[in-house]
């Protein structure tokens, strides 16, 4: 039997995670393309607008990718993706322009991990970043993930409690 699926929001305080939407596609990928958010990505180059939709519509329909939109106050601020396998997922987060440098990273990081662990069933969060992105590897941090390597990229991990 593969992970539940989880239809309803995750909230913890004032953040919460809802599933993306296809109507979320447009507003992902300028999020995804922006300057900032390029550069601290495992892949840099621009995304083509064609490619992602593309690639937005497949994740949708994965059993083993959940897309999520942050929401912190009501406002969309943010993406988080598991990608599941084996009773774990890699994570991966980005946020608005707008939202960064305030914590949203750290707290969607822990509403993901609850979900994760409670709703979804998972037993492990591994997630990879690049040694210069110093504001990923402090929201993974304050999120409760441990540093387990340091070469070629920072893989961090959370265990279930």
């Amino acid at each position: 039997m593969g992970p539940r699926v989880s239809r309803c929001l995750t909230r913890v305080g004032d953040v919460t995670l809802r599933p993306a939407r296809p109507e979320d596609a447009r507003r992902v990928w300028h999020w995804r393309n922006d300057p900032e958010t390029r550069r601290a990505s495992l892949d840099s180059a621009p995304i083509p607008l064609a490619t992602h939709e593309a690639w937005f519509r497949e994740s949708l329909g994965r059993r083993d990718r959940r897309l999520y939109i942050v929401l912190e106050g009501g406002q969309e601020g943010g993406v988080v993706r598991l990608d599941i396998r084996d009773g774990e997922a890699e994570v991966s987060i980005h946020l608005a322009p707008e939202r960064r440098g305030r914590g949203l990273g750290a707290a969607a990081l822990r509403v993901a991990a609850t979900e994760a662990f409670s709703s979804i069933g998972l037993e492990r969060l591994v997630a990879f970043v690049k040694a210069d992105n110093h504001a990923s590897r402090k929201a993974f941090l304050a999120a409760a993930f441990l540093v387990a390597d340091e070469e070629p990229l920072i893989r961090l991990v959370r265990v279930r409690p």
